[in-house]
């Protein structure tokens, strides 16, 4: 059997709050199963392949816009696609510059405070 997955997102925020998501679940049921997912939503690129192929889009033009560094800036990487960090949902300034100063390859191209 072929365990499929979305995601691995161990948390998400919901009204100011950091809440669990289904990461959870995925990481439970691996250690129960000694199975391990095929994630096929981000941070894999088989989605952004797929509609970079279909729409004739150039990587090079394309942005991935996100909050989170482990799916959506990941997936900007796996992508080999620029992306902008949102510092308005799951990652925070302080989670960045953690991840900064820890020499993390899950970095944006850019950050911006919000869209609005």
């Amino acid at each position: 059997a072929i365990f499929l997955a979305t995601n691995e997102e161990s948390h998400t925020m919901a009204k100011g709050r950091r809440m669990p998501a289904s990461g959870l679940i995925v990481e439970a049921l691996s250690v129960c199963t000694g199975v391990k997912p095929l994630i096929t939503g981000k941070p894999n690129p088989l989605t952004v392949d797929m509609i970079c192929e279909e729409h004739n889009l150039e990587k090079k033009n394309c942005l991935i816009i996100g909050d989170s560094l482990t799916s959506d800036m990941a997936l900007g990487i796996n992508s080999k696609i620029n992306s902008l960090l949102v510092l308005t949902g799951n990652t925070k300034e302080e989670d960045l510059t953690s991840h900064q100063a820890k020499g993390s390859a899950l970095l944006p191209t850019y950050i911006a405070d919000s869209l609005a």
